[in-house]
C-alpha cells in the first residue's frame, strides 16, 4: 500500500468524527450564548454602576443557578473555583455579577463539551489500534494478537498531550475566551452599545472561539480538538504495535504544500520502537536540520503531531513488513563491511 493509500485510510473516519464535533460545538455554543443573553438582558445598568452592590434577591438568584451547575463534586480548576469562591462571598458588585455570568455560561458548555470529547477521544484510541491489528493479521497472519481492552484506553487517555493535560489545555482555552469576552461587554457597557451576543463583533468573536476548537477549511481540519485527536489517532496505532512485539514503524507525512520542513525531513525514516533512535529532523525553533536521540517513538520528537509550533499534520506512521525488516537488517550489514 502507498502512502496516499495509507493516509486516506488512516484518517477518513477521524474527519467524520471531527464533522460531527463542529456540529455539537455548534449547537452547544449557540445553547451558552442563549443563556448568557438571557442573563444580560435582565441587567439594565450604566458603567458608573458597575461597582455597586448587587441587591440581595438578585445574588440568591445567581448562588441557586451556581449551586445547580457545580453540583456537589469538587474540581481542580479556575472556573470552579471562582464560582464557588462567588457562591460564599455575602456581597457582590455588578462588575463581578457579570464576570459570574460569563465564568457560569462557558462552564456549562465546557462540562457538555468535555463528556462529548472523551467519548470521542474513546472511539478514535480504539478505531486506531484495531486498525493496527488489521495491518499486523496482513503482515504476519500466524502471531498471536493481543486484542484493544480498558487497560490499554486507560493508558493511552493518560499520557500528557499538549505540554500538559488535555482538560487542563481546554480549561486554560476556556478561560482565556471567558476573560476577552468579560473585557468585550464591559466595554460595552462602557459605551453604552447594545449587547447582541448573534450579530456583528461578538458573533464574529464566538466564530474565532469555535475556529480555536475546530475550523474546517474545505478538507483540511485544524483546532485543538484536530491536534488531539492527531495524538491519539498515532498513540494508538503505536501501541497495537508495541502490544504485539512490533520492532521498527516507518514515519509517513502528507506532501502537500501545507507539509511542514519538520515532517518533510521525517518522511519515510525509519524508527525503532524499543531502542535509541538516532536521527536528523528540521527544528522550526532552531531553523535548522537537527540531530536527536529518541527511545522508541515519542510524540512531538518523531511520533506526530510533530511540535516546535502548532500546526495542521496529518502525518502517521506504519509497520515494516518481515521483508523490510530483513531488508534494512541486511543494508547495515553491508555497511559495516564497507567500514570495515
Amino acid at each position: 500500500m502507498n502512502n496516499d493509500k495509507i493516509l486516506a485510510s488512516r484518517w477518513n473516519y477521524v474527519d467524520e468524527y471531527l464533522n460531527e464535533y463542529l456540529k455539537k460545538y455548534e449547537k452547544e455554543n449557540q445553547l451558552m450564548r442563549e443563556r448568557l443573553q438571557d442573563m444580560l438582558d435582565s441587567l439594565n445598568i450604566s458603567y458608573e454602576d458597575l461597582n455597586k452592590i448587587v441587591p440581595k434577591n438578585r445574588k440568591k438568584r445567581i448562588d441557586s443557578k451556581i449551586q445547580e451547575v457545580l453540583g456537589e463534586e469538587i474540581e481542580e480548576n479556575y472556573f470552579f473555583f471562582y464560582l464557588f469562591n462567588i457562591l460564599n462571598k455575602e456581597v457582590i458588585i455588578y462588575r463581578e455579577l457579570i464576570e459570574t455570568m460569563i465564568y457560569l455560561s462557558i462552564y456549562e458548555q465546557r462540562q457538555n463539551l468535555s463528556s462529548y470529547e472523551n467519548k470521542l477521544y474513546s472511539k478514535v484510541v480504539e478505531e486506531s489500534y484495531n486498525l493496527g491489528i488489521k495491518d499486523l493479521e496482513v503482515i504476519n497472519k500466524k502471531n498471536k494478537k493481543n486484542l484493544f481492552d480498558d487497560e490499554i484506553l486507560y493508558l493511552i487517555l493518560n499520557i500528557p498531550l499538549l505540554y500538559g493535560t488535555r482538560e487542563a489545555y481546554m480549561w486554560a482555552l476556556d478561560l482565556s475566551i471567558a476573560q476577552e469576552l468579560n473585557k468585550k461587554i464591559l466595554v460595552s457597557i462602557q459605551h453604552e452599545k447594545e449587547i447582541d451576543l448573534f450579530i456583528g463583533n461578538y458573533d464574529d468573536f464566538f466564530k474565532k472561539c469555535r475556529n480555536k476548537y475546530i475550523c474546517v477549511n474545505g478538507n483540511k481540519y485544524s483546532g485543538t480538538i484536530e491536534s488531539i485527536l492527531e495524538s491519539y489517532l498515532n498513540l494508538g496505532y503505536l501501541e497495537a504495535g508495541k502490544q504485539n512485539g512490533v520492532r521498527s514503524c516507518r514515519f509517513i507525512a502528507e506532501i502537500d504544500d501545507k507539509t511542514t520542513k519538520m515532517c518533510d525531513s521525517l518522511n519515510n525514516q525509519i524508527f525503532y520502537l524499543d531502542k535509541v533512535n538516532t536521527y536528523q529532523r528540521y527544528s522550526d525553533i532552531d531553523k535548522r536540520i537537527v540531530t536527536y536521540s529518541t527511545k522508541g517513538l515519542v510524540l512531538g520528537d518523531n511520533l506526530p503531531p510533530i511540535n516546535n509550533h502548532f500546526h495542521w499534520c496529518r502525518s502517521t506512521i506504519t509497520y515494516l513488513t518481515q521483508y523490510e525488516e530483513t531488508d534494512i537488517a541486511r543494508m547495515k550489514e553491508r555497511g559495516k563491511s564497507n567500514e570495515e
